[in-house]
C-alpha cells in the first residue's frame, strides 16, 4: 500500500505539520481528503465525526504523554505516534468510517496513516520511506487486518513492517521497547 503522494505534497507545502496534525480541524479535513482521494476504486465511505473525534483526542492525549521521547529520536517518535494513531483509528467503536466492508475501512485508515507518516517524515527533512512490497499483497493485507481486529495494539508493529522498521511484537505500545529509543537511552 502506498501513501497518497498528492496529499503528501499538499500537507508538506508549509512547515509545521507535526503541530497541525494535532489540531482537530486539520485532522478531520485531512481524513476526509484521504477518503475522497482513494485511487482506482473509490471507496464509498462515510465518516462518523463523533467516532473520529474520540479516536483523534485519545491519540492526541497519547502523543502528549509520550512527548518526552521526541528529543531522543524525532524520526522514530513520528513513526511511533503514527502507529498509535493507526491503533486508535482501527479500534474505534463505532468505527470512524462506514465503508462497504471492514477491510475497505481498514485500507482507508491505513492509507491515511501512511500518508500522514510520509508527510511527517518529509516535514522534518527525513527521506521518504519506501513501502515494503510484501505489504501490497492481498494475503498480507488480509492477515494484517484480521490480526489488528483481534489486537489493535499490533497495528504499530505492522506499520513499522510496512515502512521498513523493525517491529516490536512484545509491548508495541511501550515506546521504551523500540530499538531506536533503546539506543538513544543507552547513549544518554
Amino acid at each position: 500500500m502506498q501513501p497518497l503522494n498528492a496529499l503528501v505534497h499538499q500537507w508538506t507545502a508549509r512547515s509545521g505539520l507535526r503541530q497541525r496534525a494535532l489540531s482537530w480541524s486539520w485532522f478531520e479535513t485531512a481524513f476526509r481528503a484521504v477518503i475522497e482521494a482513494q485511487p482506482a476504486q473509490p471507496m464509498a465511505c462515510s465518516v462518523d465525526s463523533q467516532a473520529l473525534s474520540r479516536a483523534f483526542f485519545a491519540w492526541a492525549e497519547a502523543v502528549d504523554s509520550h512527548v518526552v521521547y521526541e528529543t531522543l529520536d524525532e524520526l522514530d517518535f513520528r513513526h511511533f505516534i503514527s502507529g498509535l494513531l493507526l491503533q486508535k483509528l482501527l479500534a474505534a467503536q463505532p468505527p470512524v468510517a462506514a465503508c462497504a466492508s471492514a477491510h475497505a475501512r481498514g485500507r482507508v485508515i491505513t492509507r491515511f496513516v501512511l500518508t500522514l507518516l510520509q508527510s511527517l517524515r518529509l516535514d522534518m527533512g527525513a527521506q521518504p520511506f519506501v513501502p515494503d512490497p510484501a505489504s501490497a499483497s492481498e494475503a498480507w493485507m488480509s492477515s494484517y487486518l484480521e490480526n489488528t481486529h483481534e489486537d489493535s495494539s499490533i497495528a504499530i508493529c505492522f506499520l513499522d513492517q510496512m515502512t521498513g522498521l523493525e517491529p516490536v511484537w512484545r509491548g508495541p505500545t511501550l515506546i521504551e521497547s523500540r530499538p531506536a529509543v533503546k539506543k538513544a537511552l543507552a547513549r544518554a
